[in-house]
């Protein structure tokens, strides 16, 4: 148990317990007793709250001395039930002998205000150390076991957060390989064909690299990144294929802001262009629109009859992702002439 759980037991346990000590005395007192409040002086209500102060910081104390002598010897991890039992047993005969032994002193020095504990005492003392032992017994053990259901939750947010971040940096790496070689092919184009369209096509090819390698460490990232990043992967295929492929994009200022796996549009791209026959006569239109709190990324079919060999990671991955960041998955719809993916749209800290 932490400093701050034994301050906080602390903060909360003196207040909680002076009232239930005293209530304890009232209740377990004669009545005789009761009605003697009346002739009380200044000195004896002084005196009974000292020596209720005196019961309820000897209890806390105790207490927190027991748990922590306890936790060397005995953990909670060992064996919960016999721990639980043990530290009862010592609180009850701690406490107990405290309370008999106070009030043996009360009755020592002959104090007129506390003549009940004649009749009452050794059932008070037996009574109130199993009472109170069993309160402060049970609060420790409670204690424990929030203690450790808040640590298993947070092993399970730390394992999540592994996963998808592992699961981030395999869809990172595994931009196609062909991408990267015909890039370089048509870049090769361009220089001996126009050194302008070269220089432009080498800016948006770093853009593109450059986005992948400043957000490695990113879960979730801004949609209006996304799509700035989407610009310049997709420029590089209209430098290779022309009029024949086209990307619209069609999103309100006020979804910018929303949050986005990264890498998620540019899969559902590769994964359009991988798939489709792209050609002058049957090009290939995508379109990325946003309504509501969802994203759509849609594109017309044409499929190719056959296709070159994937990596299996697209689709699936994506779904994985946002499975483990928001529990909600990406929805695909296909129809004969069109394939459409509707992406959840995420919660984003812009700080």
């Amino acid at each position: 148990m932490q400093k701050l759980t034994y301050r906080l037991f602390r903060l909360y346990g003196y207040p909680f317990l002076t009232v239930i000590i005293y209530l304890m005395f009232f209740f377990m007192t004669s009545e005789d007793h009761a009605k003697s409040y009346a002739d009380y002086s200044l000195y004896d209500y002084c005196l009974e709250a000292f020596y209720l102060g005196y019961f309820v910081i000897v209890t806390i104390e105790s207490s927190i001395l027991i748990t922590r002598t306890l936790n060397q010897f005995l953990p909670w991890e060992k064996s919960p039930i016999n721990r639980f039992l043990l530290q009862l047993m010592i609180q009850i005969v701690l406490l107990t002998v405290m309370f008999y032994g106070t009030s043996m002193l009360i009755q020592a020095v002959s104090l007129s205000a506390f003549e009940f504990l004649t009749e009452l005492l050794i059932r008070q003392a037996l009574v109130l150390g199993v009472l109170i032992s069993l309160l402060s017994t049970a609060a420790f053990t409670i204690d424990y076991f929030l203690h450790k259901w808040t640590d298993a939750e947070l092993e399970s947010v730390k394992l999540k957060q592994s996963v998808t971040q592992a699961q981030l940096d395999a869809l990172k790496a595994q931009i196609d390989p062909h991408f990267l070689f015909n890039n370089f092919s048509t870049l090769t184009a361009l220089i001996e064909e126009d050194k302008d369209i070269a220089v432009k096509f080498l800016q948006q090819l770093s853009s593109v690299y450059r986005y992948l390698l400043s957000n490695r460490s990113q879960s979730v990232i801004a949609l209006k990144e996304e799509l700035s990043f989407i610009r310049s992967y997709f420029f590089l295929y209209e430098m290779r294929y022309g009029d024949r492929i086209a990307l619209l994009i069609d999103i309100p200022d006020g979804m910018l802001g929303s949050g986005i796996a990264p890498i998620t549009l540019q899969l559902l791209i590769e994964n359009a262009i991988k798939h489709n026959v792209i050609s002058a006569s049957e090009p290939l239109h995508i379109r990325i629109y946003g309504l509501e709190d969802h994203l759509f990324v849609e594109n017309n079919i044409n499929l190719k009859t056959h296709v070159e060999l994937s990596s299996k990671m697209g689709l699936k991955n994506i779904e994985e992702r946002y499975l483990l960041l928001s529990n909600k998955t990406p929805i695909v719809l296909q129809t004969p002439d069109r394939f459409q993916v509707k992406i959840p749209l995420l919660p984003y800290d812009h700080r």
